[in-house]
Formats: structure tokens, C-alpha cells, sequence
């Protein structure tokens, strides 16, 4: 009980302060590429889709090829609402899922979520 109240101790006497983040769902996963820890992306929803002036609204997509070049996506950066993509980190595989809310759901170990939070407050904090 003494950890939990030194935790919220620090977290009421330590300064932090909200930056918005200038980045999108497609530059994040372009990140991971790069760094290649992207295994295959299984799913990306595209936002105010639109086809010939008939339809509009979120378009919920599975890839024929989860190893797509992720220049592929190019096109559809700023329609890319939430995708569920695999990352190896460290060698085992953790499941990613983003949304424009910035809402992350991981699926695996501690560890691998630790990880993960640890690469993305150094990429994306650092803008690298």
C-alpha cells in the first residue's frame, strides 16, 4: 500500500504538461517500418470514405497482403482512423491497436508493453 501511495504522491507533486502530438496513424506506422519492428499490418479503418458520390463513412479493411509496402498506404494517410498492425520487439511479437484518439490497445506481456511505451515516448516525443 506504501508504493501505491508514494505513486500517486509523485504523480500529484511532479509538473507535467500535455503537447499535442503532430503526427498521424499512417507517419506512426511508417516509424515502425523503418525501424523494422512492422511485421504485417491485419486491419486499417479509413474515415470519411467516400466512393463516386454515393457513399460515405468509415470503411473497415482487411489486407489481401499483411506484408504491404507501407508506401502502399501512402495515399490514404489522412483517411487512416485505427489500424491493428504485429510488431517484433525484442523478438517476440506484440499486437497494436491505434485509433486517432490516441488510444492504444497492446496485446502482450508487461514487458512488451513497457517496451513499447518506452520506443513510442522516444519517437514521438523526440520527433525521431
Amino acid at each position: 500500500m506504501n508504493t501505491v501511495k508514494q505513486s500517486l504522491r509523485q504523480i500529484a507533486y511532479n509538473e507535467f504538461t500535455y503537447a499535442p502530438l503532430d503526427t498521424t496513424l499512417y507517419s506512426l506506422l511508417v516509424k515502425f517500418s523503418f525501424d523494422a519492428i512492422l511485421e504485417s499490418i491485419e486491419e486499417v479503418v479509413l474515415t470519411d470514405y467516400r466512393t463516386e458520390k454515393l457513399f460515405v463513412g468509415n470503411y473497415s479493411a482487411k489486407l489481401v497482403d499483411p506484408f504491404v509496402k507501407i508506401d502502399s498506404l501512402a495515399n490514404y494517410e489522412k483517411l487512416i482512423g485505427r489500424f491493428k498492425a504485429v510488431l517484433s520487439l525484442s523478438g517476440r511479437r506484440v499486437v497494436i491497436i491505434a485509433n486517432t484518439k490516441s488510444n492504444f490497445i497492446v496485446i502482450g506481456s508487461e514487458n512488451d508493453r513497457l517496451e513499447l511505451m518506452e520506443y513510442l515516448t522516444n519517437k514521438l516525443l523526440s520527433n525521431g
